[in-house]
């Protein structure tokens, strides 16, 4: 089933070729700072434009956090009386 977009919106393009992404835009597509956008050729005249994952260390970190909590929040292992008091020569 295709989706109907009933939302419109309109964005001039500057002399350096940039357009502004409307901020509902970016909300509902989840764009940031470092997205990157694809753009796929539809028609002579249309494009498709995609967001693309961003498969980085920092939005792996997140995703664990969001799992699991955070680090900080993690009990503190007690490895002994003894874990600490070794002398090497």
């Amino acid at each position: 089933m295709m989706y109907e977009s009933k939302k419109q919106f309109l964005s001039k393009v500057t002399a350096k070729g940039q357009i502004t992404i409307p901020k509902a835009v970016r909300d509902d597509l989840g764009i940031d700072t470092d997205s990157k956008l694809r753009f796929i050729q539809n028609s002579a005249d249309s494009y498709l434009i995609k967001v693309e994952e961003t498969d980085s260390f920092w939005n792996r970190v997140n995703e664990n956090v969001s799992q699991y909590g955070p680090i900080d929040d993690s009990p503190e292992i007690n490895w002994g009386p003894d874990v600490g008091a070794e002398v090497i020569d």
